[in-house]
């Protein structure tokens, strides 16, 4: 009777939890501040670094360039990678500006955006399209959110008072979701109807960042109005959806002791509550190291394949895009991780966070990572599927800090187990799976 006891309180926390976690692969690319990221119609991987990475020989000086880098799945460069030069309506650009958003329009070509300047790309060729020049003063822009009909919305990074602008389809101005913009930006995307413009907010007065929410009963005819902000606790450096239809949110790790670090998908059919996770920060920013494995420091845009399986983050700080999976990511309805009301976790507990092990597969041993937000007794046990204890990893007093343990399954068989960390009345379980 306790074996079958214990067999179904491990279902019962597992329950909630029925979604698989997403799995890290390897680093895809590396290269000074990743920013830009989208995947294509082909499965092309498109990203745009926040730096220069190569110059153009000239006679007498070198030029810097900062050109668009295009990738087949494989990891392979596309045919008319990279892109250093964009011609539209005669006139040849040399990409010369740091790169502030890629984004796709409603035709799936590339929108990229630089320093004041947005280009529309041939997403097949590589090939200028359409060029735009916020009139309004000069600076780095957001990345560009476009609805079904072709609209365009976007705004400055930091804009003293400029207009978040409606494009059409041609880029001429077509209106406004706000004449006078203060906060301070990174993306903005749209629903697919225009009706809802979401912007994230960071370094926010107060301390209060997250995503900014505005509303059309009109889509891009307007007017707008503001209905909230989202999760002051995240800094939104960066604002994704997802093929599911989530909002995927991403907060790095100088925010603030109390927010929340690392990318977070936001459910728009539950009030906005968080529902999944990738990976987990790395801490403090280590300047010329890589963080290794599921880790990361500063995320900025995320991408997925076409059939969502596959997701692609760029570290901006760590100068790496990672590339994960998932057989079965989260989708809307799915048991919420965290309320957006209360800003306080649902079904994780306040005392502690528990992160994904690493590597996961793993073949012998994985590392268990944890952070405490408090000294207590702590208990970290792993579970087979029949709800068998395996092992206690810990069992004692800790102090407050990050911690990390390892797992070592050599004596064990091939399968799925699960690891439990307990501490005071709260506690959290997470899948693994041992392969040999």
């Amino acid at each position: 009777m306790k074996k079958l006891l214990l067999v179904l309180l491990v279902a019962a926390l597992l329950s909630g939890s029925a979604m698989s976690q997403w799995t890290y692969v390897e680093d895809f690319k590396t290269g000074p501040s990743p920013h830009g990221l989208v995947v294509d119609g082909n499965g092309r991987i498109w990203i745009g670094f926040y730096a220069y990475t190569d110059t153009l020989g000239m006679p007498a000086d070198t030029i810097p360039v900062a050109p668009i880098y295009v990738y087949e799945p494989d990891g392979s460069a596309a045919s008319f990678s990279p892109i250093t030069f964009l011609t539209v309506g005669g006139v040849t650009d040399t990409i010369d500006t740091y790169c502030r958003g890629l984004s796709l329009d409603n035709n799936g070509n590339i929108l990229f955006v630089g320093n004041q300047v947005l280009y529309r790309i041939n997403y097949q060729t590589g090939e200028g399209m359409t060029k735009y020049l916020y009139p309004y003063a000069s600076g780095s822009l957001t990345s560009a959110g476009c609805d079904d009909e072709g609209y365009i919305y976007l705004t400055k990074v930091v804009p003293g008072g400029d207009p978040l602008v409606i494009l059409d389809e041609d880029f001429v101005l077509y209106g406004f979701v706000l004449d006078s913009c203060f906060t301070i930006q990174r993306a903005v995307v749209v629903t697919s109807t225009g009706n809802d413009v979401y912007v994230g907010r960071i370094y926010g007065a107060g301390g209060l960042d997250g995503v900014l929410h505005y509303h059309s009963d009109n889509g891009a005819d307007g007017p707008y109005v503001a209905v909230d902000t989202l999760w002051t606790s995240i800094w939104g450096q960066c604002v994704d959806w997802d093929n599911n239809g989530l909002l995927w949110v991403g907060s790095y790790w100088d925010a603030g002791a109390n927010d929340l670090k690392g990318w977070y998908a936001l459910d728009p059919t539950q009030d906005y509550a968080i529902i999944d996770t990738i990976g987990h920060s790395a801490g403090a920013f280590v300047a010329g190291e890589v963080p290794a494995g599921g880790t990361y420091y500063s995320p900025r845009h995320v991408a997925w394949s076409a059939d969502g399986l596959t997701m692609y983050t760029n570290d901006f700080d760590g100068g790496v895009v990672k590339k994960w999976t998932n057989s079965s990511p989260a989708q809307p309805g799915d048991p919420a991780i965290m309320s957006v009301d209360e800003q306080i976790l649902r079904t994780l507990p306040l005392e502690f966070s528990l992160w994904q092990n690493y590597p996961n597969p793993f073949n012998p041993t994985t590392a268990i990572p944890f952070d405490l937000l408090k000294k207590g007794y702590v208990e970290l046990k792993v579970y087979d599927v029949m709800g068998r204890e395996v092992i206690t990893l810990i069992g004692r007093p800790m102090v407050a800090g990050r911690h990390e343990v390892v797992f070592d399954g050599s004596d064990r068989s091939s399968g799925v187990y699960y690891y439990q960390l307990r501490m005071g009345r709260s506690q959290e379980t997470k899948k693994m799976l041992l392969i040999k």
